[in-house]
């Protein structure tokens, strides 16, 4: 059942979850877990959400920015389009990236302006080679809910490339809708979804 959420109630949970776990944490851990590593990111963040003298526009663009360094989204492209992506040409991929990119963004700068001061329990990173596993809980009133992030180390440092919530997989779960799109309308006619989604959400 839970491997069948639909992308909106997916996002209805991010924006509860993976924006307050991965850029509202305050990590104690050592300078090589990656929730270190995000630190910076935290403080440029609050102080963005901080600035009255920024509107909107000027919020969202620049959170946009400080939070595109912390993902791999070619990683996750892959991922998500498993066989797919081997099956697009070298335009549908870049496309592809480029308007993923942009919905998860969105996504992360509505989270992050609905911030309503929610807390964080971070565990001690899991690490294995250059990948890491950190695990926490949002810690709400009545419940705690777990999210889980998976991490690999690159040239650009530590950069996320799948995000679990109460057991589903952000990746597994795109990968799912996102596949069943091309089955019905081809490699064309999910970018031409992924388009009317952002144009509506704009």
């Amino acid at each position: 059942m839970r491997n069948k959420m639909t992308q909106n109630k997916i996002i209805i949970q991010l924006l509860v979850a993976v924006w307050l776990g991965l850029f509202f944490t305050v990590s104690q851990a050592a300078a090589e877990l990656p929730e270190q590593q995000v630190q910076e990111t935290v403080d440029k963040v609050m102080a963005v959400l901080n600035n009255s003298a920024l509107d909107s526009t000027a919020r969202h663009s620049q959170i946009s920015e400080l939070i595109a360094s912390r993902f791999d989204f070619e990683a996750m492209s892959r991922s998500i389009l498993a066989v797919n992506w081997k099956k697009a040409n070298a335009e549908q991929q870049a496309e592809f990236m480029r308007l993923f990119r942009k919905i998860l963004e969105n996504t992360y700068v509505t989270a992050v302006e609905s911030y309503h001061g929610e807390t964080v329990r971070v565990e001690a990173g899991i690490m294995s080679d250059r990948r890491a596993t950190v695990n926490s809980f949002i810690v709400m009133k009545d419940k705690e809910i777990p999210v889980s992030y998976r991490f690999k180390h690159g040239a650009g440092g530590w950069q996320a490339y799948d995000v679990v919530i109460e057991g589903v997989s952000l990746i597994s779960n795109y990968r799912s809708s996102f596949r069943s799109i091309v089955q019905k309308k081809g490699m064309d006619g999910l970018l031409a979804d992924m388009q009317s989604k952002l144009a509506s959400s704009a």
